[in-house]
């Protein structure tokens, strides 16, 4: 569920990725440790909706750089219900297991009490000693293996031995979670070792006891139950592949796993109205230092992501993507995973599909927009508009991030987005044009990727049929340099990278004319500078697109002016060598406003005097 809690397993002497080192490892454990027990402490204090997730992982990665005192108050954060009543969120039990509990089926065990407020209800219809509602526990948890593990072929949970009385079995605890927020929760056992080829680890779940409609909304209970069961499960099984993996990996998938083993729940509509508000939000993002910063909940409204994945590329490439998660470099780098298994699943990598996914979600209420439920989803977010033969747009984008914007409806022949992305930068354009209603109705894409960044161009004919036409504009770079125990996140090295977009029907490529000095001229001034005329406005006019390099030998130091748009002129910073010959160079990457390249940029030569 959104509102989960899990723990990673303790760090052991190989040093996990996530272990925090050096000058900061004690202050980066201690801060997890006091943020921790806060949560804790605010559930006492009436309903409060938190997730412990990143909290409880962080500490655990990080308890060995505590001091002794504060370590034992990090373990008993990670104990078992039936360990007392020093368990995580307080939900230990303070009396011991009912009779006849845990009962076990084939793959788990569920555990409960028969008094205090953890007791679940103990209505009992077939007399066998087993209150329904464990049974009901007991059915939906292995609803989700048979699908889990059998249809979708995830391997099996690590065992955890003897742990909860029966070995090898998962083990499913019912207490009382409901007025906190919290619907349940996987916590990684502590005490495990995790090392550089071994990030598994075994695990178990905490549920809520009744899922009482006043407590949690739901008209009956069986329905958060099941959802609830079916996310924490897949949360064992992800720890089973890689228990250092990023949060929002983590719980795009679990969303995802919930519809695949209970359908028609659909549970995960809630968090799409705050995502269809996020797309400029990474997807990778997940605010660790502030687990109630609003914009967490993306992570788990982007089970559309793995939906979509799986419409595209089938069921296999989530679990592929866990399966590669610590062959990647780095290690349980999710993007990368992702990457490995797109490629695997006969796909062109992460950012291929993620400029598909952002082009997509722009009508993803349209049959043919890849998203299978896609007619239940709101509407996502526009920022702004790039009107036809309007101004030139600018956005800063982050990393796997992107933006809508509106595009006002013509009846001219063709449109045209042009877009000019920051050198380096992978990424996309696209304009999507949308026939018939919506929901309903029929989208087309017309999109150009451009994975090192530079200009792009995409056009839509008779733009007059669309019922609405939308520009995207994608950084779907996942460039970075390494990690940051600090930030709990990877350095990402492709943030707030300038996009300039303009929608226009204009198709004609400005021209260059050389001024002065004029071409093949010999005697030419040590002392003159470098002017050029265009036939129009133009934009990306630098030192790296207008140059001046002596012939057989380098690249002349100068500055570069352009006036007024169309008169550029290059200043060496010093004389040039007498009687040498020296090359002009303009590249294509200049455009004029509509981001039409350059045409056939023009190069010349001219010879220096005494």
């Amino acid at each position: 569920m959104a509102l989960c809690a899990a723990a990673a397993p303790a760090a052991a002497a190989a040093a996990p990725p996530t272990r925090p080192t050096g000058v900061h490892a004690r202050s980066v454990a201690r801060s997890s440790l006091l943020r921790a027990e806060r949560i804790v402490r605010a559930r006492h204090r009436g309903p409060v909706k938190v997730d412990l997730t990143p909290v409880l992982a962080r500490l655990s990665a990080t308890l060995p750089a505590l001091p002794p005192a504060e370590r034992r108050r990090a373990r008993r954060l990670l104990l078992r219900p039936t360990d007392g009543a020093a368990d995580p969120q307080g939900t230990g039990y303070v009396v011991p297991e009912a009779p006849g509990s845990p009962f076990c089926s084939a793959h788990y065990c569920v555990h409960w009490v028969a008094t205090t407020a953890d007791a679940p209800p103990l209505a009992d219809s077939n007399v066998d000693g087993v209150p329904d509602y464990v049974e009901a526990a007991s059915q939906v948890a292995e609803q989700s293996h048979a699908v889990e593990n059998g249809q979708l072929g995830w391997r099996t949970p690590k065992s955890d031995g003897t742990l909860g009385g029966s070995v090898g079995k998962t083990d499913v605890y019912l207490a009382q979670l409901g007025g906190t927020g919290v619907y349940g929760y996987t916590a990684v056992d502590p005490g495990q070792s995790v090392t550089r080829t071994d990030h598994s680890a075994f695990s178990y779940l905490v549920v809520d006891n009744d899922f009482a409609p006043a407590e949690y909304g739901y008209p009956a209970p069986i329905d958060p139950l099941r959802v609830t069961v079916a996310h924490e499960y897949n949360h064992t099984l992800h720890y089973t592949y890689d228990a250092l993996e990023q949060t929002w990996m983590l719980e795009a998938t679990a969303v995802w796993a919930e519809g695949k083993v209970f359908p028609a729940v659909r549970d995960y509509l809630q968090y799409l109205p705050d995502w269809v508000q996020l797309t400029t939000i990474p997807l990778t993002r997940f605010n660790g230092n502030d687990p109630n910063d609003r914009s967490n909940s993306k992570v788990y409204g982007s089970s559309v992501w793995s939906k979509w994945l799986d419409a595209r590329f089938g069921a296999t490439v989530i679990r592929r993507a866990f399966e590669d998660s610590i062959s990647t470099r780095p290690q349980s780098f999710a993007p990368a995973a992702y990457d490995r298994a797109i490629r695997q699943s006969g796909g062109a990598g992460f950012s291929d599909a993620f400029d598909r996914f952002a082009a997509a979600t722009a009508e993803w209420r349209a049959r043919n927009s890849g998203f299978p439920e896609g007619a239940l989803y709101p509407d996502v977010e526009r920022r702004g508009t790039l009107s036809v033969n309007g101004a030139v747009g600018a956005r800063r984008i982050n990393h796997t991030a992107y933006v809508l914007e509106r595009v006002p409806l013509t009846d001219r022949g063709r449109i045209k987005l042009g877009a000019s992305l920051p050198r380096g930068t992978a990424g996309a354009v696209a304009l999507v044009g949308r026939t018939g209603g919506s929901p309903g109705g029929t989208l087309t894409v017309a999109l150009r990727k451009l994975p090192k960044g530079g200009l792009g161009r995409v056009t839509l004919r008779k733009p007059g049929r669309f019922r609405r036409i939308t520009a995207v504009l994608v950084n779907a770079d996942f460039s970075q340099r390494g990690f940051s125990q600090l930030l709990d996140n990877f350095r990402y090295t492709h943030d707030r990278k300038l996009y300039r977009a303009r929608v226009s029907t204009d198709f004609k490529a400005p021209k260059a004319r050389p001024r002065s000095p004029a071409r093949g001229a010999r005697g030419v001034s040590r002392a003159t500078a470098v002017v050029v005329k265009f036939s129009e406005r133009v934009l990306g006019v630098s030192g790296s697109t207008f140059q001046l390099v002596r012939v057989g030998g380098g690249r002349v130091s100068a500055r570069v002016r352009i006036k007024a748009g169309r008169v550029a002129t290059l200043t060496p910073k010093r004389r040039l060598r007498r009687r040498t010959r020296y090359r002009v160079r303009l590249v294509r990457s200049i455009s004029d406003r509509a981001f039409n390249p350059l045409a056939r940029p023009p190069t010349w030569t001219f010879r220096t005097g005494r």
